[in-house]
């Protein structure tokens, strides 16, 4: 992935596959909570699709994520 909304999404996508499996929370689980299919939740996990701002929000609220460290962790340059 090359440019930078294309990184913001694998950034985000990564965060919250990492912070799910980490407070062990199923996709069903997740997805119940922010009002979404697991379905449209595993898509996001693997960069498929893109979340709306409300939903990334909600989101990061469900799994206790700061949005600021996504956009941190995109100004970070890549090697």
């Amino acid at each position: 992935m090359s440019t930078e909304k294309e990184r913001v999404v694998s950034s985000f996508a990564e965060m919250i596959r990492v912070k799910r499996t980490e407070t062990r929370m199923s996709l069903r689980e997740v997805a119940s909570l922010a009002g979404i299919s697991h379905v449209h939740v595993r898509d996001i996990e693997l960069g498929k699709k893109e979340p709306t701002l409300t939903i990334a929000l909600r989101l990061c609220e469900i799994l206790e994520l700061n949005i600021n460290d996504l956009f941190e962790a995109v100004k970070t340059p890549q090697p």
